[in-house]
């Protein structure tokens, strides 16, 4: 694992979501060993329902998260975060309180890997004392089950991760696989919630051919455009005077609308829309995605919207 990865992918968090993750829920009972909680839940939280990366300002680094109460868990590809919060597993359609019955077959064994001073969890071929599961109500690459001893939590994908390239992105249609998606059946509805994914705004979609037409138009990776952070910052915010900079991201941030896709197995992920900008936000896929006209009509007619 490289650290400085690590540091660079953490690093461009902007204050803005910081201060918001000061009133995120939050459970002050921690696992004795593995204290991915409260602050990786919450970075990865709120990256995705604020805004993700608008421009690089100092923010939290692998220091703190090192000497703090989180560290990332990377596994097969994939940052994850530990939820135990009840309210912050139920926003993600989860059980309130994680069992041993719910842990699946054994997945592997985590550990802590320390290297120049930061602490990030993972593999380990050696046996420990913490184990991770499948998650056996809804077996996916998005959620296992962690046992830390003799407690047990879930483990919940934030986004995805390549070690040699800490900026590189996926495309949606990944993020969906990761959540078992295959096709449009797999998923049971949408639904526009507010910022923080905790109160639904409008009507949910269950409609199947609304659905299959969404799921149609956000995987067609040929009109689909993607991009990274840096690109996007280059082509929406590039060329703003520094004295109106502030103006423009706030306008940006004020501009969001949050929508939850929700998996037939009760699984939930969230994508941020900018509809003044032509842009849809995926926290798991670390990318923009320009929206087609096609799609603006989709929301058009099934949020009212754009």
């Amino acid at each position: 694992m490289n650290q400085n990865d690590l540091y660079t992918a953490f690093n461009e968090v902007d204050d803005d979501i910081l201060e918001r993750s000061e009133t995120a829920p939050r459970n002050k009972k921690k696992s004795s060993r593995l204290k991915l909680g409260v602050l990786a839940a919450c970075l990865c939280l709120l990256v995705s329902v604020t805004i993700p990366i608008l421009f690089p300002k100092g923010g939290q680094s692998m220091d703190d998260l090192a000497t703090g109460d989180s560290a990332p868990l990377i596994f097969n590809g994939c940052f994850y975060e530990l939820l135990d919060d009840p309210q912050l597993l139920a926003i993600h359609g989860l059980p309130t309180k994680i069992t041993a019955d719910m842990a699946g077959d054994h997945v592997a064994y985590i550990d802590a890997n320390h290297n120049h001073g930061y602490m990030v969890f993972g593999e380990t071929p050696v046996i420990t004392d913490m184990e991770l599961y499948v998650f056996a109500p809804a077996p996916s690459r998005a959620v296992y089950v962690l046992r830390d001893r003799d407690s047990y939590m879930v483990v919940y994908f934030c986004r995805t991760y390549f070690p040699g390239d800490p900026n590189a992105y996926c495309d949606l249609a990944e993020v969906y696989r990761i959540f078992n998606i295959e096709d449009a059946g797999d998923i049971a509805s949408i639904t526009p919630v507010d910022w923080n994914r905790s109160k639904i705004t409008g009507a949910k979609i269950t409609d199947t051919n609304a659905i299959a037409e969404f799921y149609a138009l956000t995987t067609d990776i040929v009109n689909f455009i993607s991009m990274d952070n840096d690109a996007f910052q280059k082509q929406v915010f590039s060329g703003i005077p520094e004295e109106d900079a502030q103006a423009a991201h706030n306008a940006f941030a004020d501009d969001l609308q949050v929508l939850r896709i929700e998996t037939v197995d009760g699984l939930r992920f969230f994508v941020n829309i900018y509809p003044s900008y032509g842009y849809l936000y995926s926290s798991g896929a670390m990318a923009y995605h320009q929206i087609t006209p096609e799609l603006s009509e989709w929301f058009a007619e099934y949020l009212g919207r754009f």
